[in-house]
């Protein structure tokens, strides 16, 4: 009696963990949605002022320890970044409407990040708006859009090359042509 007892009491805590976890994942990713929408719809009424993007990057043949995680771009003694501001990216704005057309696909085989190449637009209050990182660990043409796992496509990465230093532009192009 004591044993059944302890196995509906352990049954209980794994569904109310469950419903949690699910809860917040649900919440998390609606945020996302949210922010991406909120983006697009601003660059395509151009509304740039006080728009911000930073990229961070890092050699894609640079060898490491582990995989590295946005963090450890982004907080590495390694990294390269740039600060691009809203001046800046009014001179392209035509390709930053491009990323309007892309449909964002989830991945069917989640992979785990190695992030090379991350850059986030943020606003003029410094809140995250729009971030994408590159690549996965074992990726199949992935990429992380606003931290969801969603199929590649070029103009991901196209839509930075402008604000990129040529010898980092060249380091990135083989890797971008050989994973998306």
């Amino acid at each position: 009696m004591k044993l059944r007892k302890t196995i509906i009491l352990i049954c209980t805590m794994l569904t109310l963990f469950a419903s949690v976890f699910f809860i917040i994942n649900r919440r998390n990713n609606i945020k996302s949605k949210t922010s991406v929408v909120n983006f697009l719809q601003r660059i395509e009424e151009e509304r740039l002022d006080g728009l911000s993007l930073t990229i961070y990057y890092l050699d894609p043949w640079a060898l490491t320890i582990h995989a590295l995680s946005i963090d450890d771009l982004v907080n590495g003694y390694f990294k390269h970044h740039i600060v691009i501001n809203d001046k800046s990216l009014e001179e392209h704005i035509d390709l930053l409407k491009r990323l309007s057309d892309v449909k964002l696909i989830p991945v069917e085989q989640e992979s785990q990040i190695n992030a090379r190449l991350y850059y986030v637009f943020k606003n003029e209050k410094g809140n995250e708006m729009f971030s994408v990182a590159m690549w996965g660990w074992d990726n199949h043409g992935s990429i992380f859009v606003n931290g969801n796992e969603v199929k590649g496509d070029k103009i991901f990465y196209e839509v930075i090359v402008p604000f990129l230093p040529e010898t980092a532009r060249q380091r990135l192009q083989p890797y971008m042509n050989e994973t998306l």
